[in-house]
């Protein structure tokens, strides 16, 4: 996983995305509170899309999409889930273990 990712991850649990979805909004205006050390924070677009790479149901990331099962980079390390339009919940334990 990236260090952004890592980053992100102490930002999802100061929310509670382990426990309820987050919008991705509030996601990015907690990520430079809870990582004070980074230093310039992306548009909300390009976390976005840091947070899209790390989220395992996005269909834009099947490589193949008659083959869901191809293998696929971010299957590797995934963080996240997406629970509706813009709202993203952590993946549980139990969840991160089929991968």
């Amino acid at each position: 996983m990236t260090s952004s990712g890592k980053h992100v991850i102490v930002a999802a649990h100061e929310i509670g995305a382990d426990q309820h979805p987050v919008a991705l909004a509030d996601l990015h205006a907690t990520y430079p509170r809870t990582n004070p050390s980074i230093g310039k924070v992306t548009t909300q677009d390009g976390f976005g899309a840091t947070i899209n790479y790390h989220t395992i149901n996005m269909r834009s990331h099947f490589p193949d999409r008659n083959n869901k099962q191809k293998s696929a980079s971010w299957l590797s390390r995934p963080v996240f889930k997406r629970v509706a339009y813009g709202q993203y919940m952590l993946l549980s334990p139990d969840e991160l273990r089929l991968f």
